[in-house]
């Protein structure tokens, strides 16, 4: 970090008695911007309880526009291609979870994937309905992901992947996407698809196209079986609504979800920030 001294200096600057020399200090360390974060952090539980409370106030105002970059950063480095979805998943999952190891996530997938392709290679032959059936057998019997006790969950962590990984619970498009993550390594065509008030799997074989429902402990539906739900809910049977979502949509609907979540919670500053990352992604890419 260029700035590695400078911070330090700074820092230890935070303790002094002069409000006026604590001012110039924040102001000086939010200049830095996110490239003070790790240095700032590490220090933070090292401080006396004074300059702890101003550091965590800065972390707060800084680490936002940490986001802000990712979120750029998967923008521009898309070059026209499809938004990678576990960087964004990753991403979107730090504004609950700032110190989230992208690495830990991945050593969860990797082994995941790894127990449900040594489950396929046991198969000489595959047809469509096993295919899918082995992934949910794999994922939702022999893990035991499903959605949260509570029919409507007011937690916001069921949104981000990593606690769905620890927790074996999420909300129906944390479950979905990751199972979508899991298909893409496998080469498995599933599909994320976003029905007005739930999100299912469509899986796309060969001569079959399967509905899996994660939130649901991995049960398998019909197209006739989304069509009954539509009308149930009060909706029209509208093919649409049965075609898969970008990466781009599935982010922007998650950004989406936890708009709502963090209104309900009343949690403004959360939901100001949640709408800068959704302009982001929607302007961007």
């Amino acid at each position: 970090m260029k700035n590695f001294s400078t911070v330090e200096a700074l820092l230890n600057l935070l303790g002094d008695d002069d409000q006026q020399i604590v001012n110039k200090v924040g102001k000086h360390l939010l200049e830095i911007g996110p490239e003070a974060l790790p240095l700032l952090k590490s220090e933070l539980n090292n401080q006396p309880p004074p300059v702890k409370e101003r550091l965590s106030e800065l972390l707060e105002l800084l680490e936002p526009a940490s986001l802000h970059g990712a979120f750029r950063n998967l923008a521009d480095k898309s070059g026209g291609e499809p938004l990678d979805l576990q960087k964004s998943l990753l991403t979107v999952a730090r504004i609950g979870f700032p110190d989230l190891s992208a690495e830990t996530v991945e050593n969860q997938l990797a082994e995941l994937a790894q127990l449900i392709a040594a489950e396929l290679a046991r198969w000489k032959a595959l047809d469509d309905h096993t295919v899918v059936k082995l992934v949910s057998d794999v994922l939702f019997d022999q893990f035991d992901y499903s959605g949260p006790p509570s029919a409507r969950s007011e937690n916001p962590n069921h949104s981000y992947i990593n606690w769905v990984l620890e927790r074996k619970t999420g909300s129906a498009l944390a479950l979905c996407s990751l199972v979508k993550l899991l298909a893409d390594r496998l080469n498995l065509n599933f599909g994320i698809i976003g029905l007005p008030v739930h999100t299912v799997l469509k899986y796309q074989g060969d001569e079959q196209v399967i509905f899996l429902d994660p939130y649901h402990s991995g049960k398998l539906l019909t197209r006739e079986d989304c069509e009954e739900f539509l009308l149930k809910t009060g909706f029209k049977v509208v093919d649409e609504y049965l075609f898969s979502l970008s990466n781009k949509q599935v982010i922007l609907l998650l950004l989406e979800q936890l708009i709502n979540l963090y209104q309900r919670l009343g949690n403004s500053q959360r939901v100001k920030e949640l709408r800068s990352y959704h302009v982001i992604v929607d302007r961007r890419y």
